[in-house]
């Protein structure tokens, strides 16, 4: 029974998605896909591609929790009908069980359409959040072919997830230390009116404590004269010189 081609359409995105994430046990294998005369490979634009041609043994490729790793599809078609690109996705699986951990987010194109004997570039990027390991990193593209959907292995290696680098002037951590002086902040001053304040004494200064001004006798500005009464004696009398001495002397001695 031949399907109709309008419910064939509607059809291809389940189909698509069911090739990309159809199974959590097997990891796909690329031999059992039906073979086309095209290229495909996966490029990471963050690394240099020596060290993503690292084989499994050595990861190169670091997936960093909370930052977008950025993929690079290339694809060249050398078959006599057009290729049409349906999605493209991945998964991450756990290597030494063959399990599938993880399905990263797939991207779907709706068809993009690489003529014979053309190339195509797709940008493609996922983030991660997982405890810190190495996994296998599967990343597939999904094409359709003469009304048929295949699967195809643009990148199946073992790569390292890491930790984001932490710095101390990062805002995210900056605001943290802010919340947290705060809430420190007010806790201590909750306990502190709540049980200190009843239990520690606050002493009061009395009124006799404090210090008394004393104002200074006014000065006597209308007859422009002013009190003598606070300064020294030897301060108000004038010394005598020996010479003034000498003259006295002479003047009693001549009458």
């Amino acid at each position: 029974m031949r399907v109709p081609a309008f419910l064939s359409a509607l059809l291809l995105p389940l189909t698509a998605s069911a090739q990309l994430f159809g199974s959590n046990s097997v990891n796909p294998d690329p031999s059992a896909q039906p073979k086309l005369n095209i290229t495909l490979r996966a490029s990471f634009p963050d690394i240099s591609n020596e060290l993503v041609n690292v084989g499994s043994g050595n990861p190169s490729v670091k997936l960093v929790n909370g930052i977008p790793t950025r993929v690079s599809f290339d694809l060249a078609n050398f078959e006599a009908s057009p290729i049409f690109v349906e999605a493209v996705g991945g998964s991450l699986w756990d290597a030494g069980k063959d399990v599938a951990v993880r399905n990263l987010t797939s991207k779907k194109l709706g068809g993009v359409e690489v003529p014979k004997d053309q190339k195509i570039e797709i940008p493609y990027e996922f983030v991660n959040e997982m405890h810190p390991r190495d996994i296998l990193l599967n990343l597939v593209m999904v094409l359709r072919f003469e009304g048929e959907i295949v699967t195809v292995t643009a990148y199946n290696q073992t790569v390292a997830v890491v930790e984001a680098p932490t710095s101390l002037l990062d805002p995210q951590l900056l605001f943290l230390y802010l919340i947290l002086a705060v809430t420190v902040a007010y806790s201590g001053y909750f306990v502190y009116n709540t049980w200190l304040a009843s239990v520690i004494p606050i002493t009061k200064r009395s009124k006799s404590d404090a210090p008394k001004l004393v104002k200074p006798a006014p000065l006597l500005a209308q007859s422009g004269k002013y009190d003598e009464s606070w300064i020294p004696a030897h301060h108000i009398k004038k010394p005598t010189t020996s010479r003034a001495k000498s003259g006295a002397k002479g003047r009693k001695g001549g009458d």
